[in-house]
């Protein structure tokens, strides 16, 4: 099997940020096939799930930007880049018409609507969602920080980390709006929602939707859900990412002081993975069939600060953020990872975007 991802990395506009790479599961080998350079800090990058558009954050302040890119035979050609509506983007969106970009800006706490033609090139802003308000840490949660938004049936979450929220928001694809709805989820003081992973279950004939939501601060993997016909998520569990640290209050020596990263479902939906920074591990959780949680096995992540992963199949690719580099990891049934190959240096890549 053959897949095809990209990479977002920071470094200046004079580096190679973003990487295009075919991952070949029989060999088990990541072969390059084209960079390009001309953007600055394109720390999340996505792909039109049905044109030949790729998108990229440029992480900036006090103006980020949103680079727009054809995706031609022989790489990326660069079409345009737009302001972001606020500072620091680090996530973007597409409904699934694929008509309109949602664009997080971290340090503003604020998130911007782009409507695209049939092109998928933005054409307008069609609205700017701006929080107010902060958090109990006053070093990380000064002021709001929307880090991560994901769209679903006409619904947008969005994980506020610096006001220790969940946002549930109404979408009206007619405006390009979003409208404020009594659904958000509180979450304890400094745990710092960071992003989620959304699932639907059904198990002896009913329905549910689980949210898997990974918080920064904390350094834990908290579920929630929302049997069908409710409109409001309960919170169900909250388990840390290793065995060792059991309770919050011991993540704040030096030895234990680490941050949650990323957060991603196993394709068959049997596994849900963690990545944290500062202890560079990657701790998997298996999913029971009424959509809980087991903590597995606590893997050593064999790369420094991995920022991000994507899970193809039976693998991972993990990114180094400190070590510059990719690793390729086998995944058993487990949860288990084991390394397959050599790693492949890359500076600083934040991010692991597979293609549809």
């Amino acid at each position: 099997m053959k897949y095809e991802f990209y990479t977002g990395a920071y470094g200046t506009k004079e580096t190679e940020t973003i990487h295009h790479f075919l991952f070949d599961t029989e060999t088990e080998k990541l072969l390059p096939l084209d960079a390009f350079s001309g953007v600055e800090n394109p720390s999340y990058v996505i792909r039109h799930p049905m044109l030949p558009v790729l998108y990229t954050v440029e992480e900036l302040t006090p103006e980020g930007r949103i680079a727009v890119f054809s995706v031609t035979d022989t790489g990326l050609e660069y079409i345009k880049s737009i302001p972001s509506c606020g500072a620091d983007p680090c996530h973007l969106e597409l409904d699934e018409s694929g008509k309109y970009l949602f664009t997080a800006n971290y340090t503003s706490g604020t998130l911007s609507v782009y409507r695209l033609d049939e092109d998928g090139i933005p054409q307008e802003c069609t609205f700017v969602l701006e929080h107010k308000g902060h958090g109990a840490d006053p070093m990380r949660q000064a002021g709001p920080h929307i880090h991560f938004s994901r769209y679903d049936n006409g619904e947008l979450y969005l994980c506020d980390l610096g006001k220790d929220k969940v946002y549930i928001y109404a979408f009206d694809p007619e405006t390009g709006t979003l409208v404020k709805t009594d659904k958000t989820i509180k979450f304890g003081a400094g745990d710092g929602p960071r992003h989620l992973v959304l699932s639907h279950i059904e198990y002896e004939g009913k329905k549910k939707d689980v949210l898997y939501v990974m918080t920064e601060l904390a350094v834990s993997v908290q579920v929630f859900m929302r049997p069908e016909g409710k409109s409001k998520f309960t919170k169900v569990q909250e388990l840390f990412m290793y065995k060792d640290v059991m309770n919050r209050d011991l993540l704040d020596n030096a030895e234990n002081k680490s941050f949650g990263a990323a957060i991603k479902m196993s394709d068959d939906g049997k596994l849900v993975f963690a990545s944290e920074r500062g202890r560079h591990r990657i701790s998997a959780f298996h999913v029971t069939e009424e959509g809980y949680l087991m903590l597995g096995p606590v893997n050593a992540s064999t790369v420094n600060t991995p920022r991000d992963f994507t899970i193809f199949g039976s693998y991972m690719i993990a990114a180094g953020q400190n070590s510059n580099d990719l690793a390729v990891l086998r995944i058993d049934k487990d949860g288990k990872l084991e390394q397959a190959g050599e790693h492949v240096a890359i500076p600083s890549p934040v991010c692991v975007y597979r293609c549809k």
